[in-house]
C-alpha cells in the first residue's frame, strides 16, 4: 500500500493537492479565493478514508457529486446526518485500500472535478464568471 498511496500523492500533484501531515494525512488544496485550504479527506493510521471534511466549508452542490464518485467506485454510500462521508456500511469509512490502486485514476478526477467546480463558484461569487480547465497539469481560466 505505501507505494500504491505515494503513487496516488504524485498524481495529486499536478493538481495542487498536497498531504498534511497532522494525526492523519490530510488531503488539502489551495485556491486563490479562499482563506484557508479545501480539505479532501483524511487518511488514519489504520488506513480509513474519512471524507467529512470535503463538506465542511463546500455547498452540497459540490462536495456531494465528489462523495457521490467515490461511493460509486466501491458499492458504497454517503453518510448523512450531523456529517457527510463516504462510507461502506452507513456508519463507518471505507479503507484506503478499496481505492487504491485499482481506481486512482477515477479518485483523482473526482478531487479535478470537485477543485474545478470550487474555482468556478469562487469566481462567479466574485463576479468573474468563467471556465476552468486543466492543462497540462495547471488550472487555465477561460
Amino acid at each position: 500500500m505505501p507505494g500504491a498511496l505515494h503513487d496516488f500523492l504524485a498524481a495529486l500533484e499536478p493538481l495542487g493537492v498536497y498531504p498534511d501531515l497532522k494525526a492523519s494525512l490530510n488531503l488539502k488544496a489551495d485556491l486563490p479565493d479562499r482563506p484557508k485550504p479545501i480539505n479532501l479527506g483524511y487518511i488514519t493510521k489504520n488506513g480509513q478514508l474519512w471524507t467529512n471534511p470535503a463538506a465542511w466549508e463546500t455547498p452540497e452542490y459540490v462536495w456531494r457529486p465528489y462523495m457521490e464518485r467515490l461511493a460509486g467506485l466501491i458499492g458504497g454510500t454517503i453518510a448523512t446526518g450531523s456529517t457527510n462521508y463516504v462510507s461502506i456500511d452507513g456508519k463507518s469509512a471505507p479503507r484506503i485500500e478499496r481505492f487504491l490502486p485499482n481506481h486512482r485514476d477515477a479518485f483523482v478526477q473526482a478531487i479535478a472535478d470537485m477543485l474545478r467546480a470550487l474555482a468556478e463558484q469562487d469566481a462567479t461569487e466574485a463576479g468573474t464568471p468563467s471556465r476552468f480547465i486543466w492543462q497540462e497539469g495547471e488550472m487555465i481560466v477561460e
